[in-house]
């Protein structure tokens, strides 16, 4: 084991010294080391994003299925700070990365309009969910078809991404299609967190049903984005397959098998203590915990694909930055902040996966 971990350090700091070398420049020097790190911000923003705000995405989707007032109130207490990570994760990318982001913000036009369309019909549904009296089903209807904006926009963004920008019909079917499956795994993703959450036997009972339906589903997305990813693009499939890295494939792809069928007897043992009427038990918290771990599993996997690039072959890291000045600064704001930003999450995040929502199952 500890043999593996040093040949896997080794490998990685073999690639920082080719990177390095093919730029002309040395690990320690910030024009090269500097990137590379906002770049893992940039990635660790996105992971995060994507575990904290998912479930809130999928819940306003799921609204209409599950009870759009018990869908509001259980979202409360963490509404507002979930409309922070979309908005710092653009300024981020923009401020660290506007070569980038000029580059590519004619290629995703119109999947980020529909993000900002989604992002503010959830919001000013919310909004005034909140201070109406008589329009709440309105409301909340308008937060439910901003989720449905939004996922689908996510999912078309990540459908671009895997075809590499690609402008012809069949990429582009291709990431009309990603797009399209990305509310299987959403709705699993929401399902799996009102099982969570919810003390209701028959609300629970519902979510294994629904929850059984959409794994395939799911499996079927992610098969299909890390696929097209790794098989659409000769450069990528080189890098999974040549000689130090295809056992690390083969064991990248046992791992999110693995995934999948534990979740599957997640479901399964949960679906037996729900059926004898058990409204609570730890057993229902480990269906979601699974689904974040696949969601950690199959983004690095994705990062690493595309490193160093955010258009494979043509834009690299290192071409995508201003100057390296800005940067040091960005860097010195982002580490300065980073421990108010961890208190913070803490704070507000604390019982979202803990607690189960009593008062408001009862309302």
């Amino acid at each position: 084991m500890a043999l593996n971990y040093y040949i896997h350090l080794i490998i990685m700091n073999n690639i920082l010294q080719h990177l390095s070398a093919s730029l002309d420049l040395s690990i320690s020097d910030p024009a090269f080391w500097l990137p590379l790190a906002c770049y893992g911000i940039l990635f660790l923003t996105i992971l995060t994003s994507m575990i904290l705000e998912g479930f809130d995405i999928a819940l306003g989707f799921l609204a209409p299925f599950i009870g759009q007032k018990r869908v509001m109130k259980m979202l409360s207490r963490w509404r507002e700070i979930n409309q922070f990570w979309l908005l710092f994760t653009i300024i981020f990318f923009i401020c660290a990365f506007p070569k980038a982001w000029s580059y590519l913000a004619s290629m995703i036009f119109y999947p980020l309009i529909l993000v900002a369309i989604g992002s503010i019909t959830r919001t000013l549904g919310y909004e005034f969910w909140l201070r109406s009296v008589d329009s709440k089903k309105l409301y909340s209807t308008l937060f439910s078809i901003g989720s449905i904006c939004t996922i689908f926009a996510y999912g078309w963004l990540l459908g671009l991404f895997v075809v590499n920008f690609q402008d012809d019909f069949n990429d582009q079917l291709i990431a009309f299609l990603i797009a399209l499956l990305s509310f299987a795994i959403y709705g699993l993703l929401g399902i799996c967190w009102i099982l969570l959450k919810s003390n209701r036997h028959i609300l629970q009972l519902q979510a294994i049903i629904w929850a059984k339906r959409l794994s395939r589903i799911s499996a079927i997305f992610v098969i299909l984005t890390l696929t097209t990813l790794v098989f659409a693009n000769t450069g990528i499939l080189n890098k999974w397959i040549a000689y130090a890295r295809l056992k690390n494939f083969v064991i990248y792809w046992f791992i999110i098998l693995f995934i999948f069928v534990l979740f599957e007897v997640s479901i399964r043992k949960c679906e037996e203590k729900i059926r004898q009427h058990i409204t609570q038990h730890i057993l229902y918290k480990t269906p979601f915990f699974i689904l974040q771990l696949l969601t950690v599993v199959t983004l690095p996997g994705i990062a690493y694909c595309y490193f160093p690039f955010f258009v494979y072959g043509e834009l690299s890291i290192w071409e995508s930055i201003n100057s390296i000045q800005s940067l040091k600064t960005l860097f010195t704001l982002a580490i300065c902040t980073f421990p108010v930003i961890a208190i913070f999450i803490i704070y507000m995040y604390y019982d979202m996966f803990i607690q189960s929502d009593q008062k408001t199952e009862k309302s």
